[in-house]
């Protein structure tokens, strides 16, 4: 019931931002004649600058209300510049137009407030704090991580396959909860750190092919049963 619960939930959160996008894209165009796919653009701009501001420790509504002037002051020139002479052109050059304006607003948020990935503190508690890299492996994600995903999605007792399993975190995470596991990897490398993480459950087991493929590398399941 849990389940059901979070799922309609979230499927009514996406809805209702879908529905704002549709609506932002309706009044635009009402207003101005012209469809901005330029939107988008602005509101990535609107973010970074709050974010910006945050992070220079001005306060949360002061950074909104100086984020609202900003965007009000960027959607008069554009109206003014670019949009109201686009007014009942051909579609062509509208969605040009407010293609390339999209690449001039993301240019100049990169240019103005940097490439860095912005942290906005909201004063909520993540749900799982864990740290993200566990041994270094690309990608890795943490086996908590997981577990609220194996958690939701089946059954103790289920089998829980990961075709692409990377360093295992799937894995782990199903064995944490009483499933069983059933994984694969084209790298493997990865088969063999999975199986060494998986070893902490007392299983673990990789094809001879795996084990046997590339001495010249160190091994690391010297203490792994293989199969026969």
């Amino acid at each position: 019931m849990s389940f059901f619960a979070e799922t309609l939930i979230s499927g009514l959160f996406a809805g209702v931002m879908y529905a704002l996008v549709a609506i932002g894209f309706v009044l635009i165009y009402k207003a101005s004649g012209v469809f901005n796919f330029a939107q988008g653009a602005m509101l990535l701009f609107s973010a970074l600058c709050f974010v910006t501001l945050t992070e220079h420790d001005v306060p949360f509504v002061l950074a909104f209300a100086l984020t609202a002037l900003v965007m009000i002051a960027m959607a008069f020139v554009i109206e003014r510049l670019v949009l109201r002479p686009l007014r009942n052109r051909d579609a062509l050059t509208l969605f040009m137009a407010t293609l390339g304006l999209s690449y001039v607003i993301e240019g100049l948020a990169q240019l103005l407030m940097g490439t860095d990935v912005h942290m906005l503190d909201l004063g909520i508690p993540d749900i799982i704090s864990v740290p993200r890299i566990r041994g270094g492996y690309p990608a890795e994600k943490p086996a908590e991580i997981a577990e609220v995903l194996v958690r939701q999605s089946s059954e103790p007792g289920a089998v829980v396959a990961d075709p692409f399993m990377g360093s295992g975190s799937v894995g782990v995470a199903a064995l944490r909860l009483g499933r069983r596991f059933l994984g694969n990897d084209l790298n493997p490398e990865a088969v063999r750190i999975a199986a060494q993480r998986l070893r902490e459950f007392g299983v673990g087991r990789v094809p001879p092919e795996v084990a046997e493929r590339q001495p010249d590398q160190p091994d690391l399941l010297e203490s792994i049963t293989t199969r026969p």
